[in-house]
C-alpha cells in the first residue's frame, strides 16, 4: 500500500497534544488518518 501524506494538524485534548496526519491511499484514492502522541524524555 502506498500513501501519500496530504495534511497534519495538532490537537490539543485533555490527555495530551497529539497530532492528525491524513493520508491518500494512491491506488484507491481512500483516505487514512493517524493519531500520533509522543512525549521526548533525556
Amino acid at each position: 500500500m502506498q500513501l501519500k501524506r496530504v495534511a497534519e494538524a495538532k490537537l490539543p485534548t485533555q490527555w495530551g497534544d497529539f497530532l492528525m496526519i491524513g493520508f491518500e491511499e494512491l491506488a484507491t484514492g481512500h483516505d487514512h488518518v493517524a493519531l500520533v502522541f509522543w512525549r521526548y524524555q533525556r
